[in-house]
């Protein structure tokens, strides 16, 4: 699995990060999290049975349309049927390259560490490609930590996710901390996937697979297809932000969990441990208990 899927990972769209390739140890959790699921959670089980279920669907669909627009809308079907699936090729090649990128630049720093000119292997990120391929700065160690610290400076802010004017930064609760304001019993946003679901809030800013449960209610920011193995697992979803079509949306339907995105301050109000209430119709998500402050 590691040598066709490795390219893969957490935040696999980051050159930085870490994927399968160079640490299995998430793969390997994640596999053996799904093996002791219920066969009929089978992800396959799941298409072959939507796909048994597609073609009533369509005449249903078809049906309620104007005889004027079934032909366009026969032909649109039949293009997202071809079309869409030929995204994941595109992204596969892409993730491909990507990585070999990746190894490069691990290469090229293991040189420089090798020969005095950084600290740390990982620090070649913090460098441009023309500093890397032309002249290196003056005390490239020196740029990249300043560089570094100031990544990190940007890490411990999000914005809002509108304004007028200039945006003011938001302080990003570190693990476990409740900003004052933030504890609202019933939090409320767009529901995109039905279901009612009670379970264990766990509050993510990354797609770290190493301290997620099985049916935890996964809390985050935003999700994009690195996340997946972490959703598969996922009892139900709650997003600060998204819509009917967002990532999320899309896999939490496919998945048939409850889902809720657009709470805004979800990974501020909730912390790992609260139990929840996700109710994927009605758009909300409320606080049964609070976890108690890690000492």
């Amino acid at each position: 699995m590691v040598r066709n899927h490795g390219f893969h990972g957490p935040l696999e769209g980051e050159l930085s990060s870490v994927v399968w390739r160079e640490d299995d140890a998430p793969l390997r959790r994640m596999v053996e999290q799904y093996a002791a699921r219920d066969d009929s959670e089978d992800p396959l089980l799941q298409d072959a049975r939507r796909a048994a279920e597609r073609p009533a669907l369509e005449r249903a669909v078809l049906g309620a349309l104007p005889r004027a627009q079934r032909a366009p809308a026969r032909l649109l079907l039949k293009l997202a049927r071809e079309r869409i699936p030929l995204r994941g090729v595109a992204k596969r090649s892409f993730l491909q390259a990507y990585d070999v990128a990746r190894a490069s630049a691990r290469r090229i720093g293991e040189h420089l560490v090798a020969a005095g000119e950084l600290r740390e292997r990982d620090d070649v990120f913090f460098l441009t490609l023309d500093e890397l391929t032309g002249a290196l700065p003056a005390d490239p160690a020196e740029l990249a930590a300043r560089r570094r610290a100031r990544r990190e400076q940007y890490a411990a802010v999000a914005l809002p996710s509108d304004w007028t004017g200039l945006p003011v930064p938001v302080a990003i609760a570190a693990p476990g901390e409740q900003r004052d304001g933030d504890a609202a019993a019933v939090l409320t946003g767009l529901g995109v996937s039905p279901g009612v679901v009670e379970g264990t809030a766990r509050v993510l800013r990354t797609p770290d697979f190493s301290e997620v449960e099985p049916d935890e209610v996964l809390v985050a920011p935003i999700t994009d297809p690195s996340w997946s193995s972490i959703m598969f697992i996922s009892s139900a979803l709650v997003m600060d932000v998204g819509g009917a079509l967002s990532h999320a949306a899309v896999v939490a339907r496919e998945l048939e969990i409850p889902c809720v995105v657009n709470t805004r301050t979800g990974t501020r109000a909730l912390r790992t441990g609260d139990r929840v209430r996700v109710d994927g119709s009605a758009g909300t998500v409320e606080v049964l208990s609070r976890a108690q402050p890690a000492r």
